[in-house]
């Protein structure tokens, strides 16, 4: 910490900037009497709180991005939106300037429509943008936007962004929106070769297995979307621990260890049902180190993929209710507002079914998107769920299976949109619904 100009707060924060801004050093009033004991200085009246510093540092920035800010974001877009690298340079124009605040401001810069660069030579020569790229080079210089915000793409915004390119002719050029950039990527992905991906998973190893580090560099460098990086490296990682663990030994004495896990807890009872316990154990670990049950290995369209997944939680939970002994069938009417019936006891129930992959139970439909479709039209709006609509809302677990059974009464009595799994631990599995609405 320096204190040579404590007197004067402004010149104590710029002496130091990026140590206050990184929080590598406490700036605690202990801290700063402790410097001046430290140096045999007589500790000043006044200690300077931290909201007292960080409002300080909040001007100094706001001085420098004002005054640099025209040239910060058009050196920002020449860098293809690549901020470290930006900052890097910045740092070599002799400036100080809060790195942390830096990069954060420039995140909040990028994800708006002005930064969609759509011809790039002419950019880079300081002129008007007068053409599109193809989709190849539009992709390539648009990557790192698409990764943070793939929503800039989208039809509006996209014709939003062209309308500050006057000299751009939209009707001649070829538009690039985010269903265009998608299929794009999912074919660069799919034709990967085997020496791509061994450098992939060797750069993960030199970046000691940061799956988010690994994906946002190889994203770049490889013109792909992060999330398909990402899934990569999960998969690898997780077939790397299997291959450790699925030997007969080692599965054995894993069984063995989360068994004894179990028999802690009710010793006496669990006594009795220890090799049934163990049998289960054996059979889900394969799952487990799978990650949960495979998604689009076939690396499908993501709006295609959106809607195969719906039916597939579809499908998944009619094969769950008929193996608990339930009479289920789908509906095959698009249009119809519950998925599947379920017969018990000849009472017809009307269930919609919905596939979660987080830890969330969402209660309104997903909007309808996509090429062609007016998003802002009342009938492609998501709306919620109501008795209007069904009489059980099942909640089906993309990655185990497992199956939320809700009385549409939870949701009539809720104002929450969602709710995370663990507050409806009541509803899981809860295959008795059945016979307590046929009591109602």
């Amino acid at each position: 910490m320096k204190i040579d100009n404590y007197s004067d707060i402004s010149k104590f924060v710029e002496d130091n900037l990026n140590d206050i801004d990184s929080k590598k050093i406490s700036f605690s009033k202990k801290s700063q009497k402790e410097t001046f004991t430290k140096l045999g200085k007589d500790i000043p009246d006044h200690i300077y709180s931290l909201t007292e510093i960080t409002k300080e540092i909040d001007k100094v920035f706001e001085k420098i991005w004002k005054d640099q800010e025209t040239g910060i974001i058009e050196l920002l877009r020449r860098n293809k939106l690549d901020i470290e690298l930006t900052i890097k340079e910045i740092l070599k124009w002799g400036v100080v300037i809060p790195e942390n605040r830096l990069n954060k401001k420039l995140l909040e810069v990028i994800k708006t429509e002005e930064m969609i660069v759509f011809d790039f030579e002419s950019f880079k020569k300081g002129q008007q943008e007068k053409t599109i790229d193809n989709i190849e080079k539009f992709v390539e210089n648009n990557i790192v936007l698409f990764n943070l915000a793939s929503t800039l793409f989208s039809n509006d915004k996209i014709l939003n962004a062209l309308n500050k390119h006057p000299n751009i002719n939209k009707d001649k050029e070829k538009i690039h929106n985010k269903t265009d950039m998608d299929e794009y990527l999912n074919n660069r992905y799919t034709k990967l070769s085997k020496s791509d991906k061994d450098k992939i998973i060797d750069e993960y190893k030199q970046s000691n297995f940061d799956i988010s580090k690994t994906a946002e560099q190889i994203s770049k460098q490889y013109i792909l979307k992060t999330g398909d990086v990402e899934a990569y490296l999960k998969k690898y990682t997780f077939e790397s621990l299997g291959e450790s663990i699925l030997k007969e030994d080692t599965l054995s004495e894993l069984t063995e260890s989360v068994a004894s896990l179990f028999l802690e807890y009710n010793k006496d009872e669990t006594q009795s049902i220890v090799g049934d316990l163990k049998k289960i154990i054996k059979r889900y670990v394969p799952l487990i180190l799978s990650n949960g049950f495979p998604v689009n290995l076939t690396n499908v369209n993501s709006g295609v993929m959106i809607a195969n997944a719906g039916d597939s939680a579809q499908f998944l939970f009619i094969a769950r209710a008929i193996l608990a002994g339930f009479d289920s069938s789908n509906v095959d009417v698009r249009s119809s507002r519950y998925d599947c019936i379920v017969n018990y006891k000849n009472k017809i129930f009307r269930v919609q079914v919905k596939g979660i992959s987080d830890n969330y139970v969402r209660y309104k439909d997903r909007s309808r998107g996509g090429r062609g479709i007016d998003h802002t039209n009342e009938r492609n709006v998501g709306r919620r769920i109501t008795s209007e609509d069904c009489d059980i809302y099942a909640a089906v677990d993309k990655l185990t299976g497992t199956v939320f059974l809700i009385p549409i009464e939870h949701l009539e009595n809720t104002e929450k949109d969602s709710e995370n799994i663990s507050e409806l631990k009541q509803y899981r599995e809860n295959w008795e619904i059945f016979e307590e609405l046929f009591q109602k």
